[in-house]
């Protein structure tokens, strides 16, 4: 008898381990989705679009990606070095706008981006970088906060399908009656 309830015990200790471990690889899934998918709408609100957007790994194994359409840019112009900033910091305030006191997003690689950009044009920054940041996010923040269902359909679409392309996800919001609204 004792033998049997503690297979059983095991058995349940087990099962519960391998529940609970799917349930946090699902919260990351989640989570990266609506990091991703903060991307995504910026990208579209700033008019510049992209080839797909994806929560598995690149070539270079980095998690969670939005690859842009590669004529999109044009460096030499400051406002396109200013919409790339936009798009690096959209990540991690949608993902923060989600998650706010449970998954923290640090966005690591969203601040090289934004480290980079500024370093190509020091001006943009009019040697006050800390204010242009703020102001940034600020701008970033209202674009996600008006297209927050929008933004809600992407994560969950991107979380079921891990790769979406900039048809799949104008598709699904059409269908859902929405879009993007653009930043004007």
């Amino acid at each position: 008898m004792t033998i049997a309830l503690t297979v059983v015990l095991v058995v349940l200790c087990f099962l519960s381990v391998k529940a609970i471990r799917n349930n946090i690889k699902k919260v990351s899934i989640r989570h990266d989705a609506y990091h991703e998918a903060g991307h995504a709408v910026v990208s579209l609100a700033l008019g510049y679009g992209f080839e797909k957007v994806s929560v598995g790994k690149d070539e270079t194994g980095e998690r969670g990606y939005v690859k842009p359409h590669t004529d999109s840019f044009n460096l030499d112009l400051p406002m396109h070095n200013e919409d790339i900033i936009k798009i690096a910091v959209a990540g991690v305030l949608a993902s923060n706008m989600k998650y706010v006191g449970n998954h923290q997003d640090e966005g690591y690689s969203d601040d090289v981006i934004v480290a980079n950009a500024l370093n190509r044009k020091p001006s943009l920054a009019a040697g006050n970088e800390e204010e242009y940041l703020r102001r940034i996010r600020r701008e970033v923040k209202r674009i996600l906060h008006l297209n927050k269902a929008s933004l809600d359909i992407i994560a969950a679409l991107l979380a079921d399908r891990k790769t979406l392309t900039e048809e799949d996800i104008l598709l699904a919001l059409d269908k859902a009656g929405l879009c993007v609204s653009p930043t004007m």
